[in-house]
């Protein structure tokens, strides 16, 4: 999991500079930090709920948001900054 990490480095290094790259790359930080707290209790919790099948459940359903997420930035429905 640390290459996805040091991936997502490497790519703000090749978009930002700066100040921009130093905000980034905290704001990805504490994103990734947050996440790695917050995800394995989402899985835990829903293997209470669903069973063994929980957590491809929950998988499926981040990586749908993302990909919505994703699609929708691309569309120009959500603007950056």
């Amino acid at each position: 999991m640390l290459g996805l990490f040091t991936l997502a480095m490497i790519l703000l290094g090749e978009h930002f500079s700066g100040s921009d790259l130093v905000l980034g790359g905290a704001l990805f930080g504490i994103g990734y930090g947050v996440g790695g707290v917050i995800g394995p209790a989402l899985g835990g919790a829903a293997m209470d709920l669903w069973g063994p099948v929980g957590l491809p459940l929950m998988m499926a359903a981040a990586s749908a948001l993302f990909v919505t997420a994703a699609l929708a930035r691309r569309r120009g429905v959500v603007r950056r900054g």
